[in-house]
């Protein structure tokens, strides 16, 4: 009898304890479930704040008798992004328009559209006040669009700045002659950079591209390096590369084939 009831005794504990360790489970996943409800709560307030500051700041900008685009309300922003030609006719509309270029020195001095106020990237945080809260428009282009995506969100953002375009496509979608120092390069050399090379005609970025000569993580090129470093490194013969670019100057129908993993949107290395 004392045999059957301790055995009894053993399972009834053995019971309790696996009860236990259930209960103590249970416990755990739902204070798991509690944290990551609090985790999500935080962040769906963090997202209710945000969203309310940015349409705060819309209605103000509205209020001021600025348009608020497609653009801003389809991608949240207090910036608005415009093509080429959107561009040119507010230059040509307004004369207190201002333009500002965000790239390096390099870039710039190769080429840039006229009348822009160069602050580069890495400057715009302290520079930021020379450019005019007061004007109808400011447009912000770097090359192809990302820099000055970021110059466009810290103007409208972080300074309330509310006239701010980004050109969309950057200077790649630019179709206006650019402004630059009169070039000691009459012809396509190996001396110059590949900054300068890309600025002596708009079709030279497609020649480079044709000989797998950047566009690509494979065969990217640095803008300071001289085309003839480029033709030594990659093993492009000379005649054949300078000979189409200078081509293109004298006004022949040029036609090349451009890889179909070339990216002509993709800026040059620095």
């Amino acid at each position: 009898m004392e045999y059957i009831l301790a055995s009894v005794a053993i399972v009834i504990s053995v019971g309790a304890l696996i009860q236990t360790a259930k209960a103590k489970t249970a416990v755990n996943t739902l204070k798991t479930d509690l944290d990551y409800l609090e985790v999500q709560n935080k962040s769906l307030k963090q997202l209710v704040e945000d969203k309310t500051n940015l349409l705060g700041k819309q209605i103000v900008k509205s209020s001021q008798g600025k348009t608020i685009s497609t653009y801003e309300i389809k991608e949240g922003t207090l910036y608005d992004q415009i093509p080429a030609q959107e561009a040119q006719q507010l230059i040509e509309q307004h004369e207190d328009c201002v333009i500002v270029d965000v790239r390096e020195a390099h870039e710039y001095k190769a080429g840039h559209i006229s009348n822009a106020l160069h602050i580069p990237l890495g400057e715009i945080e302290t520079r930021w006040e020379e450019i005019s809260q007061t004007a109808s428009h400011v447009i912000v282009y770097c090359a192809v669009g990302m820099r000055s995506a970021s110059v466009s969100e810290f103007l409208s953002k972080e300074k309330n700045y509310n006239n701010i375009h980004n050109l969309k496509g950057g200077l790649n979608e630019w179709p206006l002659p650019l402004e630059k120092p009169a070039s000691q390069y009459t012809r396509f050399v190996p001396e110059m950079t590949a900054a300068e090379a890309m600025a002596m005609h708009p079709r030279a970025r497609e020649v480079f591209a044709s000989f797998h000569l950047g566009g690509c993580s494979s065969c990217a090129i640095a803008e300071d390096e001289t085309v003839g470093q480029i033709m030594h490194n990659y093993g492009v013969e000379p005649e054949m590369l300078l000979g189409t670019l200078n081509s293109l100057l004298d006004g022949e129908k040029v036609e090349v084939e451009i890889p179909p993993e070339a990216d002509l949107s993709k800026e040059m290395s620095q």
